[in-house]
């Protein structure tokens, strides 16, 4: 309802327990829009797993809020976003992402980053909110594991339309534009 609780779970808590999700706000507004939504991540209080809930929040017949919403929620812990970025052709450095707009690895084809921050979680969160697309070059300078000398980086981020996410894909400047140099150094030649 309108002030978080959980009217009804399926299935229900083994315990009994009540679920309250009123600190939820992007429940809250999509339940006061009317409007579907989808959520950044939250830790669900009864398995403390990883979730995005879907929310379809329910209509009066004349079209109005009705204050009530079926929400889902959609266990990101057991990799079920991966089949969204399941993409073939980003070579052998390249991988794919989504990431919500809090910074979270939601999916990632490099499972090492999966729901953790991204390295560039708050530039990914203000080009979400601003509905902006990006092509950048990085250093892989500032990641944790970076023993070896950087490797330059091209990062392509574009946030979607429908929730509050972004995709963004990243492969070596060597790899990402080798084809791009072959035909310069053929052209000189």
């Amino acid at each position: 309802n309108l002030h978080g609780q959980v009217l009804q779970l399926d299935p229900p808590p083994p315990d009994g327990s009540k679920i309250d999700l009123s600190q939820n706000h992007q429940l809250g507004a999509a339940i006061l829009s009317g409007q579907a939504a989808v959520t950044n991540m939250y830790y669900d209080q009864l398995t403390s797993r990883p979730v995005t809930y879907l929310v379809a929040p329910l209509t009066e017949t004349d079209g109005s809020a009705s204050g009530l919403a079926l929400c889902a929620a959609i266990d990101l812990s057991s990799g079920s976003l991966s089949h969204l970025i399941n993409v073939s052709g980003v070579g052998k450095t390249g991988y794919v992402e989504l990431v919500d707009s809090n910074g979270i690895v939601l999916s990632s084809s490099n499972s090492a980053n999966l729901l953790k921050e991204s390295d560039h979680g708050g530039v990914f969160a203000g080009l979400i909110k601003n509905q902006k697309t990006a092509v950048s070059t990085c250093h892989n300078c500032h990641l944790d594991n970076a023993t070896a000398p950087p490797d330059k980086e091209i990062i392509t981020f574009a946030p979607l339309s429908v929730a509050p996410w972004g995709v963004v894909v990243r492969q070596s400047e060597q790899e990402a534009l080798a084809n791009t140099r072959r035909l310069q150094e053929q052209l000189a030649i």
